[in-house]
């Protein structure tokens, strides 16, 4: 099932970036390799085995656009980035969706996290999906930063919510975006274009 179309990008070093849809078999082999060159800390906020070559097709297939939907950033013919939407499974909470994204170390400079987020962001909301939460750990500030920059706040702390490859428990924040916000913001801008219109300024 098609869901999105390819956006192209042109980074701040002047690299050509692409996102587009995850989701095909043929990506498999690149998004094995993708997620086997994370670090420990970042495979373990996969919902999968990254090493597991089945486990990683198996996710593929989730990824079929009905109550998962996933992006993949490419640069050079690999994938740098990868961004999950997942609605909530529960009658009462398919209106909300968990956004996760996950950018190659090697690339986090580049504002490919921001830019994930964003398409992440409007991809929801034609979705219909009416508000988006993240779960970061409280020591990633920089992406508490990047969700923060695409109108996401704080709603909570779950302490000691999370257990690392480790052993250790790290502390998570709950933040959230009420996508139906958006659509306020651009009603209220119509009807000021409207009163101004109206008025003759």
């Amino acid at each position: 099932m098609e869901y999105f179309h390819e956006q192209n990008f042109k980074l701040p070093t002047s690299q050509q970036m692409s996102i587009r849809q995850l989701g095909n078999l043929n990506d498999l082999e690149r998004y094995h390799q993708f997620v086997c060159s994370l670090p420990s800390f970042r495979q373990n906020y996969l919902p999968h085995d990254s090493t597991d070559l089945e486990r990683c097709r198996q996710q593929l297939n989730r990824f079929n656009g009905e109550e998962s939907w996933a992006l993949m950033a490419e640069m050079d013919g690999g994938i740098v980035a990868t961004g999950t939407i997942e609605r909530q499974p529960f009658e009462w909470t398919r209106h909300v969706a968990e956004l996760r994204c996950t950018v190659a170390p090697t690339y986090n400079h580049l504002g490919i996290g921001r830019i994930m987020i964003h398409q992440l962001v409007e991809l929801a909301t034609s979705l219909g999906i009416e508000r988006l939460f993240a779960e970061v750990v409280r020591e990633h500030r920089g992406a508490q930063s990047k969700l923060r920059l695409e109108g996401f706040a704080s709603e909570a702390v779950r302490p000691k919510y999370v257990r690392a490859i480790d052993g250790s428990l790290h502390d998570v924040v709950i933040m959230s975006k009420e996508l139906q916000d958006v659509w306020g913001q651009f009603e209220d801008m119509l009807y000021e274009m409207d009163c101004r219109f109206s008025s003759g300024l």
